[in-house]
């Protein structure tokens, strides 16, 4: 794991790693947006770093039987040759609105990279054969929108969200559920009502 750089004279050394340190001229860091513990140490070293707009939304889940009709129809020799049905969407509107990471016959699992913070994700095995779809829906926030130009305010923006969701799962990481058509209508859903879901908690 990256744990520092090493710089003398203004040009790196080396890399401080948990096994020991690493010498190089050159380091590439192909990290994601969950990676804020590096950010955070890349800032202290002292880079340069800037903002950059990035997307938050949260996982959309529906029978995928009911993707698959969409999709094909009530031909199920499609379904036998192509297997479980895709799906993309963008809405446009104030804020795009489009899915990402589309999980035909899949499920959805925690993402979580932070104690005390709720992050969801999808996945799909190889056969993508849950009785389950479900893709990301995201919109996009530019710089101008995190409400600071401190160069970390997306990873504030996202600790906020994703505090707040930890919360909602009375803090043991179950899932928060509601229906779309709820969510639409800013209707908070009955607490006895159980829905089906490839999420385990």
């Amino acid at each position: 794991r990256l744990e520092g750089l090493r710089f003398q004279d203004g040009k790196l050394q080396g890399l401080e790693t948990s096994s020991g340190f690493i010498q190089s001229s050159v380091c590439v860091l192909a990290i994601g947006h969950s990676a804020r513990d590096t950010y955070e140490m890349l800032l202290k070293t002292g880079l340069p770093l800037q903002q950059k707009a990035f997307q938050l939304g949260l996982r959309i889940e529906q029978p995928q039987e009911t993707v698959n009709r969409r999709k094909y129809g009530g031909d199920s020799d499609y379904l036998q040759l192509l297997g479980a049905a895709d799906y993309s969407l963008i809405a446009k509107g104030q804020k795009d609105l489009f899915t990402f990471c589309m999980c035909a016959g899949g499920i959805v699992i925690p993402s979580v990279s932070e104690p005390n913070m709720y992050c969801s994700n999808g996945m799909s095995n190889s056969r993508h054969d849950t009785p389950f779809a479900n893709s990301g829906l995201v919109v996009t926030l530019q710089p101008h929108e995190f409400g600071s130009s401190h160069p970390l305010a997306g990873v504030h923006v996202q600790r906020q969200y994703e505090s707040l969701a930890f919360e909602m799962t009375g803090g043991n990481y179950y899932a928060p559920v509601q229906r779309a058509k709820d969510f639409l209508a800013d209707r908070t859903p009955s607490p006895t009502e159980q829905l089906p879901s490839s999420y385990e908690r």
